[in-house]
């Protein structure tokens, strides 16, 4: 009887060591396949546009709340989901009324769940194990559905249940968590499950406000460390956070182009401010002023001005141009001149920065344009000036290109230029052989950075503001660059031309104008 007994107890051990090296074998074989969709999932979400918000909103509040504890098995549910999913659930809720209310789930002893039983359990919990759901392994459309109501009764009631106190809480630890200073210090009723209230639209969007709190000084705080990142943390954070997803508007609290060969104007000599960043992302993408006629006048010229907190141009062929925005042919304090020639003639290429260039004023051809304005762009930024009007074989004349125009930007945080910043003068009209016009002159460029950008690294590119006609005598001079807050590099210098005016802080550039009026006036004293 005994060895029966030994035999049997032998067999019951084999048995259970058989079930759990197959449990295991099917668990590791479960991860493998969650780790594939979870590589397919995120190149998916890499190709994502911001029109798919919706489904990034869902995906976000899962990866938050879990903080990131089961995150391929949520990656897994979100594979099954689809759009439609939330008008459904919202349907569903009154039927799930009327079922037994959620009720805190007690901790669970490992020792008392058998490993069948965890083998057909998904578990969901938090980072401190204080608090699981359990729901019974199925398709994984129903999976989602279970988990998806389980969250959102847990987002309607925190609004309407908990305290001003718990509330400020949370609102310390989302900030704590952008700005990367603290880890996180969650309460134990952080993810309590709460009794359905009845459910409306407003609770469920007021859940997703950036400032639960209304608390201007708290939200100032945490304006302040959303703002303290890098270009690629920002589109991180305006990508896959739900509460600026849902309160920040493209085009008017940030600017992102992700679309290839886009062309976006903005508006002429108004402040175009982004608070949360300019992503020139896509290819080929321009940035440049709305329509100005081709008859300006003064008050037509062009000026972009843009205040930000980064700039990030992706695309090596991606462009600020503001290039012939500036005085038209004949016009501008550096004019060129014209012709006095009928026949075969050049006009004058205009000024700016020094004196255009000009040809053979025997034979002709226009007189180059004066130089004019000042080289740190402190006290007034210029156009450039539109070239001389030329003569063509045929006794037609020919128009001066048009001057570059200005571009002024106030840099928050970072700058990154992987394409180019231009206001180049444009070329002359064109004759036979070679251009009769004069040399439009190029504009200015006035870039600030701000204390705070000091922080982070810089990428200044290229940027040139160059005349026209360049190769020909009758050129436009070059325009104008300065630099402010950054001290240029060797290497950032050879990107930049003409070589511009850099000064690495404002209290710098003050003492050395004192320093040099202190000279002046002591050369001028006789001891």
């Amino acid at each position: 009887m005994q060895s029966k007994k030994q035999e049997n107890e032998i067999k019951n051990l084999k048995n259970e060591s058989f079930a759990k090296n197959q449990s295991i074998k099917e668990l590791t074989k479960e991860k493998q396949d969650l780790t594939q969709v979870g590589a397919q999932l995120r190149n998916q979400l890499k190709q994502m546009t911001a029109s798919k918000v919706s489904f990034l909103v869902l995906f976000v509040c899962l990866q938050k709340l879990l903080q990131r504890n089961y995150f391929l098995l949520i990656v897994e549910l979100l594979a099954n989901c689809s759009n439609a999913l939330s008008y459904r659930l919202w349907k569903n809720l009154k039927a799930v009324k009327k079922k037994k209310k959620y009720q805190k789930k007690k901790k669970i002893n490992k020792n008392t769940v058998t490993n069948m039983q965890m083998s057909t359990l998904c578990v969901f919990k938090q980072n401190d194990n204080k608090h699981r759901l359990l729901v019974q392994k199925c398709n994984g459309f129903q999976v989602w559905f279970c988990f998806v109501l389980f969250l959102m009764a847990y987002l309607i009631t925190a609004k309407r249940k908990r305290s001003e106190k718990i509330r400020l809480e949370t609102e310390v630890k989302q900030s704590n968590a952008i700005s990367n200073t603290n880890e996180q210090k969650n309460s134990e009723d952080s993810m309590q499950l709460m009794d359905f209230g009845e459910p409306t639209y407003d609770a469920w969007d007021e859940t997703l406000i950036t400032d639960p709190t209304n608390n201007p000084q708290v939200n100032k705080n945490w304006m302040e460390s959303i703002l303290q990142k890098n270009c690629l943390d920002m589109m991180n954070d305006i990508f896959y956070s739900p509460g600026l997803i849902l309160s920040l508007k493209n085009n008017v609290d940030f600017l992102l182009v992700n679309e290839n060969n886009k062309i976006v104007k903005l508006k002429n000599k108004k402040w175009n401010t982004f608070k949360f960043g300019v992503y020139l992302i896509g290819e080929r993408i321009t940035l440049t002023l709305d329509h100005l006629s081709t008859n300006k006048n003064e008050n037509e010229l062009g000026q972009f001005k843009m205040n930000t907190s980064h700039l990030w141009i992706k695309d090596y062929r991606s462009v600020i141009d503001c290039s012939g925005l500036g005085y038209p042919s004949g016009m501008g304090d550096g004019k060129g001149g014209e012709c006095t020639s009928k026949y075969n003639s050049f006009g004058g290429g205009a000024g700016h920065a020094r004196k255009g260039g000009q040809d053979d004023i025997a034979n002709g051809d226009g007189v180059g344009g004066t130089a004019y304005g000042e080289e740190t762009l402190l006290t007034q930024l210029h156009c450039g000036s539109g070239g001389g009007t030329g003569h063509k074989h045929d006794g037609s004349s020919g128009k001066g290109g048009e001057g570059g125009g200005i571009i002024h930007l106030k840099i928050g945080q970072q700058l990154i230029n992987q394409g180019t910043i231009k206001c180049n003068g444009l070329h002359g009209e064109r004759g036979l052989s070679t251009y009769v016009g004069g040399g439009g002159s190029g504009g200015s460029i006035l870039i600030e950075f701000q204390p705070a950008s000091n922080s982070f690294r810089q990428t200044i590119g290229i940027i040139i503001c160059k005349g026209g006609n360049e190769a020909w005598n009758h050129k436009g001079a070059d325009g104008r660059i300065a630099i402010y807050g950054i001290k240029l590099t060797k290497e950032e210098m050879e990107k930049i031309d003409p070589k511009p005016f850099n000064m690495h802080c404002y209290f710098s550039f003050f003492f050395e104008l004192n320093l040099q009026a202190f000279l002046r006036l002591i050369r001028t004293i006789k001891f």
